[in-house]
């Protein structure tokens, strides 16, 4: 799957985002909808490979900790086009 370029989870029940969930596509994924789960928890550098990711939907999650330092949150997301971050209920 090295070509998918977009990825849709929403409404998956999801409670983490982990290091290792998005091996393989960091160098294609440019759309990742994780909205409408029950994510508390992002794991540091989760999504610092990703350098081509445009939108990331994190919405209606229910997120208590994000475990990633400042310089790794400018450089991954900062990128980003659209970033819809909402009320976490």
């Amino acid at each position: 799957m090295k070509s998918l370029e977009e990825l849709d989870l929403s409404q998956n029940q999801l409670t983490e985002i982990a290091l290792n969930h998005f091996n393989g596509l960091s160098k294609s994924l440019k759309y990742l909808n994780l909205q409408r789960n029950k994510i508390e928890t992002i794991e540091e550098n989760s999504f610092a490979q990703m350098t081509i990711l445009k939108m990331l939907d994190l919405s209606h999650n229910q997120i208590k900790l994000v475990k990633q330092n400042r310089q790794f949150w400018e450089y991954s997301v900062s990128p980003c086009t659209g970033l819809p971050y909402t009320s976490s209920q």
